[in-house]
């Protein structure tokens, strides 16, 4: 079996995402490259041009980015300390955290931070206040189980991607039911990380049990507390009420957040035959 046949494309391909998988749960304190691979399934012997031949990155710099992109999201969303941050995303000393960082953002920290608060968001109201933007429920959810599909590029080419690989599955194997319920989890903020690194997750709850097959997977959505939050109108306009929850609702609520992605519940049944006006979106933020 080669890396190029047909047949085992898709088994590597999913084995790759295993690594990543594993590497998003695990970055503090940073696992070995043996223990990355054996998570995928790999000989560690082979598995580092195998991950950079589907990822285009090596593994040490892929785990150098994330470490550094969760850093930049704990700096501009969190009043955590610069030492806090970087002890916490895995680096040995503040010094050592500010190289790194000024070396990937081109600024360092403290700076990155107060260009972020501060930053201007085009066509976002200024005039929203904290009480248009309280959560609409907020409280303990159970753990979700979903089928899903991840791509990774631009956030609206990834969402797109991944919804178009996951609905053939669902639809042609008839596992949608009136109970069904439709999430995206955007793992990374375009405004830190690069386009073509964006991870975006497709899914739908798992209402009947189906074998997988291609780039389906299988995974649960995490339980815990979350601030759940209503945004009314196109996606193209959810970053918007992102902005406002972080900017706004967040530094008078007292919350801290977990360190999980937020995730997206779309309300409408059918999008696709949904004015853009009409649509609702569920938006909830993982809460300590």
């Amino acid at each position: 079996m080669t890396i190029g046949s047909d047949a085992s494309l898709p088994i590597y391909q999913q084995r790759v995402r295993k690594a990543l998988t594993f590497l998003e749960q695990n970055l503090s304190p940073v696992p070995s490259l043996a223990q990355i691979a054996a998570a995928a399934g790999f000989s560690p012997w082979h598995f580092h041009r195998i991950f950079s031949a589907f990822t285009g990155e090596s593994v040490g710099a892929c785990v150098k980015r994330l470490r550094l992109e969760k850093a930049a999201s704990r700096l501009i969303n969190t009043t955590d300390r610069v030492l806090d941050v970087a002890l916490d995303t895995g680096f040995e000393s503040e010094s050592s955290f500010a190289k790194a960082f000024k070396a990937h953002f081109s600024q360092p920290p403290g700076s990155f931070r107060k260009s972020a608060k501060h930053k201007p968001t085009s066509d976002n109201p200024t005039t929203m206040t904290t009480a248009e933007i309280q959560p609409v429920e907020g409280s303990r959810f159970e753990p979700i189980e979903v089928y899903f599909v991840r791509k990774t590029g631009p956030y609206g080419e990834s969402a797109g991607a991944a919804f178009g690989a996951l609905m053939p599955f669902v639809y042609g194997n008839r596992l949608i039911t009136p109970a069904s319920r439709c999430f995206g989890i955007s793992w990374d903020d375009p405004s830190i990380t690069q386009p073509d690194k964006v991870r975006y997750d497709a899914a739908t709850t798992v209402e009947i049990e189906h074998p997988l097959s291609g780039e389906v997977e299988r995974k649960s959505i995490e339980d815990g507390r979350y601030a759940v939050f209503l945004h009314k109108g196109p996606y193209e306009n959810l970053f918007k009420t992102y902005d406002s929850i972080y900017s706004k609702w967040l530094p008078e609520s007292g919350e801290t957040l977990r360190d999980l992605p937020p995730v997206e519940e779309y309300l409408n049944r059918d999008p696709r035959r949904t004015k853009p006006e009409n649509l609702r979106t569920h938006i909830r933020i993982p809460l300590n």
